[in-house]
């Protein structure tokens, strides 16, 4: 009896590109086998003769006859990734088996190919007035590992956010401003990534149960969650103010424990985000870093609507008053500040924050066509505010910029979105 001892063949998986690889069959020099390749995806045999996978299947589509030996099989490139089957058979009618297996005489062993995965950077709905956008992506292997200055980047260099004009935009204020009011930093910890409870298996039509004002939710399944993790979102219901975290997580019943309890209905979606890079890494396998993160505020401002011929005043007509919100500080040449220190500010946007009309009120300070003794003498003068002259506005903005520079180290096995919290780095501008 002729023996088949030893199949070698590289099992580990395979990135999207095309690749070689060597099958190494050892036995003795009488044993006589077949030989073939099955690609999961469309069932199509490898050619041995034309070495890619055809539609037709030939006599190339499985060698036979085949002695111990190396044997080459090119695999194609496949962007969405794929599972290969290598068979190889022991010809019982020329003596021939395994020395190994149950069964001797038939072999086979599955190669995995992984997809290409995206990872996109998106900016989400958290701040009503900005669109949710995708600020860049980045396509790369799971397979792969980048360190240093190898890692593949998302580069945001002042990418301006989308925010169409309407009635009731009082712009954003930068929660954390740094040397001035209109520039400010922010880090990896206002990054997520999202999943919600629709994802997972149902039972009964049921895909959690929450009790009122309890703190323990039952779910399908708890594979994709971690200790740390925040519920955002609950179908058809809220949220506590300040977002409960998951402290604890049984997986033989199914329960995670939140840090604050919540009351909604059985069977509603229940949303779960993972934020900063720790909690990313676990539940995507991406590694990533920031670097260079800034935000800033473009210069807004607006137009005296019609010309004000003398007096004084704190309330103004304006050709628009979209971006600025109640607090921002305001600079013109007509503005009198000399009976108050601090900064003159606005009161409010406008009683509607109307596109191209509007109204603007101050405190600690006075809009000024006549001035006064301590104001740009002699006093009693009238100095018209004329129609069209420039009103600025510092602190509040609809011009919004973001930088930063998001770096790859690992990529996940399919695409994935990561978010950045906007309500984390601005604060909606507000009225009054």
């Amino acid at each position: 009896m002729a023996l088949i001892k030893k199949i070698e063949i590289d099992r580990s998986v395979m990135r999207a590109s095309a690749t070689t690889r060597s099958i190494s069959i050892d036995g003795d020099a009488d044993a006589v086998f077949s030989l073939q390749v099955l690609r999961s995806s469309d069932g199509e045999f490898y050619d041995f003769s034309t070495g890619v996978f055809e539609d037709d299947y030939t006599s190339q589509s499985r060698l036979t006859n085949l002695t111990p030996g190396s044997f080459d099989i090119n695999f194609p490139a496949a962007a969405s990734g794929d599972t290969y089957t290598v068979r190889v058979f022991a010809e019982p009618h020329f003596n021939t088996k395994f020395s190994f297996g149950k069964n001797k005489l038939y072999y086979s062993t599955d190669i995995k190919q992984n997809g290409n995965a995206v990872v996109s950077l998106k900016t989400d709905a958290s701040i009503s007035i900005i669109s949710a956008e995708t600020m860049g992506t980045s396509t790369g292997s799971p397979i792969d590992k980048f360190q240093g200055a190898k890692r593949p980047t998302v580069i945001m260099k002042d990418k301006q956010l989308t925010v169409p004009a309407a009635t009731g935009n009082y712009g954003v204020f930068i929660t954390n401003p740094g040397v001035t009011s209109d520039v400010g930093e922010w880090d990896a910890n206002d990054l997520y990534w999202e999943t919600t409870a629709a994802d997972h298996e149902t039972t009964s039509g049921s895909d959690h149960d929450l009790h009122a004002n309890s703190s323990a939710l039952v779910l399908n399944k708890v594979d994709d969650l971690y200790i740390g993790m925040h519920v955002s979102a609950i179908q058809s219901g809220s949220v506590t103010a300040t977002m409960p975290t998951i402290t604890a997580i049984n997986v033989d019943t199914l329960t995670v424990t939140l840090s604050a309890p919540q009351t909604w209905a059985t069977a509603k979606d229940i949303t779960f985000r993972a934020y900063g890079p720790d909690l990313i890494k676990k539940t995507t396998n991406i590694e990533l870093g920031l670097t260079n993160a800034t935000c800033r505020l473009g210069q807004e401002s607006t137009t005296v609507r019609t010309t004000i011929a003398s007096g004084t005043g704190t309330v103004i007509g304006v050709n628009g008053t979209g971006g600025i919100g109640n607090g921002a500080t305001i600079r013109c040449k007509f503005l009198d500040k000399t009976t108050h220190s601090s900064a003159c500010t606005v009161a409010h946007g406008g009683t509607t924050g109307h596109v191209t009309e509007g109204t603007l009120n101050i405190t600690r300070g006075l809009f000024c066509a006549t001035t006064t003794a301590s104001f740009n003498p002699p006093a009693g003068v009238d100095v018209p505010i004329r129609a069209g002259t420039i009103i600025y506005i510092d602190g509040s903005s609809a011009d919004i910029y973001l930088s930063g520079t998001l770096s790859i180290g690992s990529y996940p096995i399919s695409n994935q979105d990561i978010y950045i919290d906007l309500s984390k780095i601005f604060t909606i501008g507000v009225n009054s």
